[in-house]
Formats: structure tokens, C-alpha cells, sequence
């Protein structure tokens, strides 16, 4: 066999090795819901056992693990991990041949040729990669963040409407005992037609805030069920209740200065921006003309004379240059630090609406609590009054219905309240609770991203 038909051989072994297609993966057939709660791995904590029932930091720990938009999210992550291995691979050399014969002598050439420029773009190119690839993992990072943050609200939700299906069950309760004793008292002749009419139509209210009750939590609990990863007829036992997160004046301006330190979402806009400006650089230094270098081995066919040769491929930068790309890039780096501005003040202004709000609702808590304590005790001696026959039915039941709407109004705005201030650490990028359950550790690439300029 001559060296042709090795070479022959040669090119059909690299052709036949880049056409094995990789097998195709099949789409789910079924929704990936579990039927029951599963442990989490380590490091996340679980502080109740499920079986037990899930207190607030086992919720928000299951849903970072569990929620199927963080399992799409954490998959998509593996596109930037190729990338980067991609970025540090180096283009393949090219490999050419001819075949010819006179009269009197059989002719060939052979040449292998490479990009050179490549060798030097390369540390470039992974540099660029790694700090896109640390932009994906800070950006799920963030989603993580906000997952843990509306498992809490939903827990908190949850849990207000467990307590409001219990007043309002009272209310109505109560009503229909109000009914049930002027009804009695109409059929003897002792008590209006309007009276019980009114009776009946407060009484129908009272169970139609109680049905919407419990489609406020049915719709709850669904909710919860999906962020879980759990099947949609699961009934997940809650134990425990929110968590009491109040920042003080002081934490909450210093955690409001160091907020770009803190909020994974400013954290991967950052990588972002480091990864603008690797890839301007690459940019400039693609500007260098392209370099190919060839090495050539042949023999002529006319005369059957055998060469050995050197060959250069130098592209001229009279045209394009580059240009282009270089100003595309910086223009999409002054983009991106505008967007990390807004993105920052947003932060800013939302922690402060949060804030206030918070203040607001904090106040107005304490003085419903406070007047709460004064018609509990009035209640209770009225309740007395009533099963003693000196006080009637009409002056008990009002005042007690004031009272369980005052309750009712109560758990409202502490849930409301709680919500607020679950938003509030996650709008500043603070541990979950005090004791600091940590979602996943933060990439070593994110305490050294470029500060914007």
C-alpha cells in the first residue's frame, strides 16, 4: 500500500468519526410529581422531619431542591458549562491532498495547515466562558432566592388561612345561632318577619366568606404542592409559625449600602459585566490578522521531482478588521451597566416601599392587637351576661361579631405583615432567618467579579 492510499484512509477514518449522531433522548411522558416529601441533600437542613410536619425552613429548603423551574434552570446550566468547555478547545488542523498522473510519473500533494491566532485567543476565550458560566450559576442562584422566598409566603398564607377558616367558622357559628333563636322566636309570635329575614341574609354571607375561605387556601395549598414537586392531591402537614424577622433601623441601612454584596441577582449582573468586557477584549485582540501555517509535502507529476515546503495564509485587515465586533461589544458592555444601574436603584426603591410598609402595618398591628385585648374581655363578661339571661341575644351576638372580625382582620395583617418582611430580606439579599440557613454556597467566581466601572 503507497502513502496514497494511506492517506485515503486517513481522511475516511476522520470523515466516518464525525458522523456517529448521538442518540436521541425521548421528552417525559407523565408529570414528575412525587407523592410524598423527601428528605433533601445535604448541605441543605431540615429542622422537622416531614412526617411530623414542615415548619417554614424545611418548606423553603424542600422548594429549592424540589421546584420543577429550578430543576429546568439547573439543566440549562450545563449549556454554559459545555461553553466553557468548548472555549478551551483549539480548532482542529485541516488536512488537504491531491492525486495526479502524466504520461511518466504519478503526482501528489499533502498539506496539514492550523490557525495559529488561535493558540493566543484561547486564554481569552475561557476567560470569557468562565465569567459567562459564573453569571448562570449566580442568575439560579437568585431564582433559588426567590423560590425560598414565595415558599415562605405560601407557608405563611397557609398558615393565616388555616387560622382564618377557624374565626370564620365561629362567625358563622354564631350567626346561625342568632338565627336559629329569632326563627324560634318568630314562630311563637315574638320576633319580626325582618328580623329573621336579616338573620338569614347575614347568615348567608358569613358561610359564603367561609366557602371563599377555603378556596383561598385550596388554592394555597396547590401552590405549595407545585413549588414542592409534590403530586397535586398531596396535603403536606405545616407545624411551627413564621419565623419573627424584624431588622433594626441600623441592619437594615447597612444591609440596604452592601446590598450589590448580597443580592445574587446584582452578583450575576456583575459577572455579566466581566464577561462584557472579557469579550471586548477578545474582540480587540481578534483585530490581529488571522494566521494560518501550513506544512506541504509533494510530488509533481511532470517531472516527478519530490518538495518539502513552508506555507504562510496572513489575512488582511483593509476592510472589516474587526471593527465591527469590537464596537458591538463595547456598545453591549455600556448596556449591560446601565441595566446593573437600574437594577440596583430598583433594588433600592423596592426595599424602601417594603420598608415603610412595613413600618405602617407594624403599627396598625399593634393597635388592633391592643383593642382586641380590650373587647376580649368585654366578650367574655357579655357571654357570661347572655347565659345568664341578663343580657340579649342581639347585643351579645353584635359584640362578639365585632370582635371575630377584628380577629380576622388581625390574622390578615400579620400574614401581610410576615409576607412583607420575608420580601424584605430577600429584597436585600439576607439570610433566610436568623439562623442562616444557607441555600447553596456561593461561587468562588462571585466574590472576585469585576466591579463595574
Amino acid at each position: 500500500m503507497n502513502k496514497v492510499s494511506i492517506l485515503f484512509l486517513l481522511l475516511s477514518a476522520f470523515a466516518a468519526s464525525g458522523c456517529i449522531a448521538p442518540r436521541e433522548a425521548a421528552l417525559p411522558p407523565a408529570p414528575d410529581f412525587s407523592a410524598a416529601l423527601a428528605q433533601p441533600a445535604a448541605p441543605v437542613p431540615v429542622s422537622t422531619v416531614p412526617a411530623q410536619g414542615l415548619d417554614e425552613e424545611a418548606v423553603a429548603a424542600l422548594a429549592v431542591r424540589n421546584a420543577p423551574e429550578l430543576k429546568a434552570a439547573r439543566a440549562r446550566a450545563g449549556v454554559a458549562k459545555a461553553q466553557l468547555f468548548e472555549a478551551g478547545l483549539l480548532p482542529d488542523p485541516q488536512l488537504s491532498a491531491d492525486l495526479g498522473r502524466s504520461s511518466s510519473h504519478t503526482g501528489y500533494s499533502a498539506a496539514i495547515s492550523g490557525d495559529v491566532r488561535a493558540f493566543f485567543l484561547r486564554g481569552a476565550a475561557r476567560t470569557t466562558a468562565q465569567a459567562a458560566s459564573d453569571e448562570v450559576r449566580l442568575e439560579i442562584l437568585w431564582q433559588e432566592w426567590q423560590t425560598a422566598e414565595k415558599a415562605r409566603e405560601l407557608f405563611i398564607q397557609s398558615r393565616a388561612d388555616t387560622a382564618l377558616e377557624k374565626i370564620l367558622g365561629e362567625a358563622r357559628d354564631l350567626l346561625l345561632t342568632q338565627y336559629q333563636l329569632d326563627l324560634a322566636a318568630f314562630q311563637k309570635d315574638s320576633a319580626a318577619l325582618e328580623k329573621v329575614s336579616a338573620d338569614l341574609s347575614v347568615l348567608s354571607d358569613a358561610e359564603g366568606d367561609l366557602r371563599n375561605a377555603q378556596l383561598d387556601a385550596d388554592r394555597t395549598r396547590h401552590e405549595l404542592n407545585l413549588l414542592l414537586g409534590l403530586a397535586p392531591e398531596a396535603k403536606p402537614a405545616l407545624a411551627g409559625e413564621p419565623s419573627e424577622i424584624d431588622l433594626s433601623s441600623e441592619d437594615y441601612h447597612s444591609a440596604l449600602a452592601s446590598l450589590p454584596e448580597h443580592r445574587f441577582d446584582l452578583l450575576a449582573l456583575r459577572a455579566g459585566y466581566s464577561s462584557s468586557e472579557q469579550s471586548l477584549r477578545l474582540a480587540a485582540l481578534e483585530r490581529f490578522p488571522p494566521l494560518r501555517v501550513s506544512l506541504q509535502k509533494g510530488r509533481s507529476a511532470e517531472e516527478g521531482v519530490d518538495t518539502v515546503g513552508i506555507g504562510v495564509e496572513l489575512g488582511l485587515p483593509f476592510f472589516d478588521g474587526g471593527r465591527g465586533r469590537v464596537a458591538v461589544e463595547r456598545a453591549t458592555r455600556d448596556g449591560l451597566r446601565q441595566a446593573y444601574q437600574a437594577r440596583l436603584d430598583e433594588a433600592a426603591s423596592q426595599a424602601d416601599e417594603v420598608r415603610q410598609a412595613i413600618l405602617l402595618m407594624d403599627g396598625q398591628s399593634r393597635e388592633l392587637d391592643s383593642r382586641i385585648a380590650e373587647m376580649s374581655g368585654t366578650a367574655e363578661t357579655a357571654e357570661q351576661r347572655f347565659r345568664d339571661g341578663v343580657l340579649g341575644a342581639d347585643v351579645y351576638v353584635s359584640l362578639k361579631k365585632s370582635l371575630l372580625a377584628d380577629r380576622e382582620e388581625s390574622i390578615r395583617l400579620k400574614a401581610a405583615l410576615a409576607r412583607a418582611r420575608a420580601a424584605l430580606n430577600a429584597l436585600l439579599g439576607l439570610p433566610l432567618n436568623k439562623r442562616e440557613m444557607p441555600l447553596r454556597a456561593m461561587p468562588a467566581s462571585a466574590h472576585s467579579a469585576a466591579s463595574v466601572r
